[in-house]
Protein backbone atom coordinates (compact mmCIF):
# COMPACT_ATOMS: atom_id res chain seq x y z
CA UNK A 1 0.00 0.00 0.00
CA UNK A 2 1.34 3.45 -0.89
CA UNK A 3 -0.35 5.05 2.18
CA UNK A 4 1.79 2.58 4.59
CA UNK A 5 5.41 4.20 2.52
CA UNK A 6 4.15 7.68 2.77
CA UNK A 7 3.95 7.69 6.34
CA UNK A 8 7.11 6.18 7.00
CA UNK A 9 8.75 8.90 5.37
CA UNK A 10 6.63 11.42 7.51
CA UNK A 11 8.02 9.19 10.63
CA UNK A 12 11.26 9.40 9.65
CA UNK A 13 11.60 13.44 9.02
CA UNK A 14 13.76 15.00 11.62
CA UNK A 15 11.06 16.40 13.36
CA UNK A 16 13.53 18.37 15.72
CA UNK A 17 14.49 20.30 12.47
CA UNK A 18 10.78 20.58 11.41
CA UNK A 19 10.10 22.10 14.96
CA UNK A 20 13.07 24.86 14.70
CA UNK A 21 11.76 25.70 10.96
CA UNK A 22 7.99 25.93 11.70
CA UNK A 23 6.49 29.43 12.54
CA UNK A 24 4.28 27.56 14.81
CA UNK A 25 6.03 23.99 15.32
CA UNK A 26 2.94 22.80 17.44
CA UNK A 27 0.33 23.35 14.96
CA UNK A 28 2.62 21.85 12.05
CA UNK A 29 3.42 18.36 14.85
CA UNK A 30 -0.49 18.22 15.08
CA UNK A 31 -1.35 18.54 11.89
CA UNK A 32 1.43 16.02 10.77
CA UNK A 33 -0.38 13.68 13.56
CA UNK A 34 -3.66 14.35 11.69
CA UNK A 35 -2.36 13.64 8.42
CA UNK A 36 -0.87 10.21 9.95
CA UNK A 37 -4.14 9.04 11.41
CA UNK A 38 -6.13 9.95 7.66
CA UNK A 39 -3.62 7.62 6.73
CA UNK A 40 -4.11 4.69 8.88
CA UNK A 41 -7.89 5.31 8.21
CA UNK A 42 -7.47 4.67 4.70
CA UNK A 43 -5.01 1.54 5.07
CA UNK A 44 -8.12 0.18 7.25
CA UNK A 45 -10.54 0.87 4.27
CA UNK A 46 -8.15 -0.74 1.63
CA UNK A 47 -7.44 -3.42 3.97
CA UNK A 48 -11.15 -4.21 4.56
CA UNK A 49 -11.49 -3.66 0.38
CA UNK A 50 -8.50 -6.46 0.16
CA UNK A 51 -10.42 -8.60 2.60
CA UNK A 52 -13.46 -8.46 1.03
CA UNK A 53 -11.99 -9.34 -2.70
CA UNK A 54 -10.67 -12.39 -0.54
CA UNK A 55 -13.90 -13.70 0.33
CA UNK A 56 -14.92 -13.02 -3.37
CA UNK A 57 -12.13 -15.30 -4.46
CA UNK A 58 -12.82 -17.96 -1.66
CA UNK A 59 -16.94 -18.17 -3.03
CA UNK A 60 -15.64 -18.51 -6.71
CA UNK A 61 -12.99 -21.41 -5.82
CA UNK A 62 -15.11 -23.28 -3.25
CA UNK A 63 -18.22 -23.09 -6.28
CA UNK A 64 -15.97 -24.39 -8.94
CA UNK A 65 -14.94 -27.19 -6.23
CA UNK A 66 -18.32 -27.83 -6.02
CA UNK A 67 -19.48 -27.98 -9.66
CA UNK A 68 -16.40 -30.54 -10.34
CA UNK A 69 -17.29 -32.98 -7.61
CA UNK A 70 -21.09 -32.43 -8.99
CA UNK A 71 -19.96 -33.33 -12.62
CA UNK A 72 -18.02 -36.41 -11.44
CA UNK A 73 -21.24 -37.88 -9.74
CA UNK A 74 -22.69 -37.42 -12.99
CA UNK A 75 -20.43 -39.02 -14.90
CA UNK A 76 -20.42 -42.20 -12.83
CA UNK A 77 -24.36 -41.90 -13.02
CA UNK A 78 -24.08 -42.32 -17.07
CA UNK A 79 -21.46 -44.92 -17.12
CA UNK A 80 -23.68 -46.85 -14.72
CA UNK A 81 -26.41 -46.21 -17.58
CA UNK A 82 -24.20 -47.13 -19.82
CA UNK A 83 -23.95 -44.08 -21.69
CA UNK A 84 -20.03 -43.76 -21.81
CA UNK A 85 -20.10 -40.81 -24.15
CA UNK A 86 -22.07 -38.77 -21.53
CA UNK A 87 -19.92 -40.21 -18.82
CA UNK A 88 -16.60 -38.83 -21.05
CA UNK A 89 -19.03 -35.25 -21.79
CA UNK A 90 -19.01 -34.57 -17.93
CA UNK A 91 -15.89 -35.58 -17.20
CA UNK A 92 -14.71 -33.16 -19.89
CA UNK A 93 -16.62 -30.91 -17.41
CA UNK A 94 -14.98 -31.49 -14.25
CA UNK A 95 -11.82 -31.08 -15.33
CA UNK A 96 -12.66 -27.96 -16.75
CA UNK A 97 -14.30 -26.85 -13.26
CA UNK A 98 -11.02 -28.45 -11.69
CA UNK A 99 -8.40 -26.52 -13.76
CA UNK A 100 -10.77 -23.29 -12.82
CA UNK A 101 -10.99 -24.31 -8.79
CA UNK A 102 -7.09 -24.50 -9.28
CA UNK A 103 -6.86 -21.05 -10.93
CA UNK A 104 -9.13 -19.65 -8.32
CA UNK A 105 -7.11 -21.30 -5.35
CA UNK A 106 -3.89 -19.96 -6.38
CA UNK A 107 -5.00 -16.32 -6.72
CA UNK A 108 -6.96 -17.02 -3.33
CA UNK A 109 -3.61 -17.81 -1.83
CA UNK A 110 -1.71 -15.61 -3.09
CA UNK A 111 -4.24 -12.29 -1.92
CA UNK A 112 -4.24 -14.09 1.25
CA UNK A 113 -0.81 -13.49 1.43
CA UNK A 114 -0.78 -10.02 0.51
CA UNK A 115 -3.69 -9.39 2.89
CA UNK A 116 -1.34 -10.79 5.46
CA UNK A 117 0.97 -8.65 4.95
CA UNK A 118 -1.10 -6.01 4.25
CA UNK A 119 -2.39 -6.20 8.12
CA UNK A 120 1.22 -6.34 9.56
CA UNK A 121 1.97 -2.81 7.82
CA UNK A 122 -0.82 -1.99 9.37
CA UNK A 123 -0.24 -2.30 12.61
CA UNK A 124 3.46 -1.58 11.97
CA UNK A 125 2.06 1.78 10.54
CA UNK A 126 -0.40 2.62 14.11
CA UNK A 127 2.64 1.62 16.01
CA UNK A 128 4.72 4.72 15.03
CA UNK A 129 2.03 7.09 14.65
CA UNK A 130 1.50 6.02 18.34
CA UNK A 131 5.27 6.66 18.64
CA UNK A 132 4.79 9.87 16.45
CA UNK A 133 2.25 11.42 19.34
CA UNK A 134 4.48 10.56 21.94
CA UNK A 135 7.67 12.37 20.31
CA UNK A 136 5.56 15.39 19.62
CA UNK A 137 4.31 15.51 23.05
CA UNK A 138 7.72 15.63 24.06
CA UNK A 139 8.55 18.13 21.16
CA UNK A 140 5.59 20.85 22.13
CA UNK A 141 6.62 20.35 26.05
CA UNK A 142 10.36 21.27 24.63
CA UNK A 143 8.59 24.28 22.88
CA UNK A 144 6.51 25.60 25.70
CA UNK A 145 9.37 24.81 28.08
CA UNK A 146 11.73 27.48 25.93
CA UNK A 147 9.52 29.64 25.05
CA UNK A 148 8.88 30.12 28.78
CA UNK A 149 12.60 30.30 29.99
CA UNK A 150 13.12 32.94 27.48
CA UNK A 151 10.39 34.86 28.13
CA UNK A 152 11.65 34.67 31.94
CA UNK A 153 15.31 35.64 30.43
CA UNK A 154 14.15 38.42 28.81
CA UNK A 155 12.41 39.87 31.74
CA UNK A 156 15.30 39.14 33.56
CA UNK A 157 17.24 41.19 31.34
CA UNK A 158 15.33 44.27 31.75
CA UNK A 159 15.97 43.81 35.78
CA UNK A 160 18.20 46.73 36.25
CA UNK A 161 21.41 44.72 38.32
CA UNK A 162 20.41 45.25 41.66
CA UNK A 163 22.07 43.38 44.36
CA UNK A 164 18.49 42.82 46.31
CA UNK A 165 16.72 41.51 42.94
CA UNK A 166 19.11 38.81 42.41
CA UNK A 167 19.74 38.05 46.00
CA UNK A 168 15.15 37.50 45.45
CA UNK A 169 16.08 35.04 43.05
CA UNK A 170 18.92 33.66 45.23
CA UNK A 171 16.28 33.13 47.92
CA UNK A 172 13.52 31.40 45.39
CA UNK A 173 16.06 29.07 43.90
CA UNK A 174 17.67 27.79 46.89
CA UNK A 175 13.74 27.44 48.65
CA UNK A 176 12.28 25.50 45.68
CA UNK A 177 15.60 23.05 46.00
CA UNK A 178 14.80 22.34 49.78
CA UNK A 179 11.45 22.02 48.90
CA UNK A 180 12.53 19.68 45.84
CA UNK A 181 14.73 17.72 48.68
CA UNK A 182 12.38 16.99 51.17
CA UNK A 183 9.73 16.11 48.46
CA UNK A 184 12.38 13.59 47.51
CA UNK A 185 13.12 12.64 50.97
CA UNK A 186 9.35 12.00 51.44
CA UNK A 187 9.08 10.30 48.36
CA UNK A 188 12.22 7.61 49.85
CA UNK A 189 10.35 7.78 53.12
CA UNK A 190 6.94 6.33 51.57
CA UNK A 191 8.95 3.87 49.26
CA UNK A 192 11.16 2.38 52.46
CA UNK A 193 8.03 2.25 54.42
CA UNK A 194 6.08 -0.10 51.64
CA UNK A 195 9.18 -2.07 50.94
CA UNK A 196 9.84 -3.04 54.86
CA UNK A 197 5.79 -3.81 54.70
CA UNK A 198 6.39 -5.86 52.11
CA UNK A 199 9.36 -7.69 54.18
CA UNK A 200 7.03 -8.43 56.87
CA UNK A 201 4.24 -9.66 54.93
CA UNK A 202 6.84 -11.95 53.69
CA UNK A 203 8.41 -13.28 56.78
CA UNK A 204 5.28 -13.76 58.43
CA UNK A 205 4.16 -16.05 55.31
CA UNK A 206 7.11 -17.59 55.93
CA UNK A 207 6.73 -18.62 59.43
CA UNK A 208 3.00 -19.67 58.70
CA UNK A 209 4.64 -22.31 56.40
CA UNK A 210 7.28 -23.51 59.12
CA UNK A 211 4.53 -23.69 61.27
CA UNK A 212 2.36 -25.90 59.10
CA UNK A 213 5.23 -27.71 58.05
CA UNK A 214 6.26 -28.84 61.88
CA UNK A 215 2.30 -29.13 62.64
CA UNK A 216 2.11 -31.67 59.37
CA UNK A 217 5.24 -33.60 60.67
CA UNK A 218 3.92 -33.80 64.55
CA UNK A 219 1.09 -35.24 62.77
CA UNK A 220 2.78 -38.04 60.63
CA UNK A 221 4.66 -38.88 63.70
CA UNK A 222 1.61 -39.04 65.74
CA UNK A 223 -0.18 -41.66 62.86
CA UNK A 224 3.01 -43.53 62.71
CA UNK A 225 3.02 -43.88 66.61
CA UNK A 226 -0.61 -45.25 66.45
Amino acid sequence: MSILKRVSDLIRSNLNELLERAEDPEKMLKQMILDMEESVREGKIALAQAIAQGNILKNQYEDQSKKAQEWLQKAEFALAKGDESLARECLNRKKNADQAAQAAKTQLDEHERAVSQARQDLDALESKVSQAKDKMQLLVARQRSAEASKKVNEQLAGLTRDASAFDTFDRMENKIERLEAEAGAAKTVQSDSLEERLSRLGADQEVEDDLAALKARLEQKKTGGQ
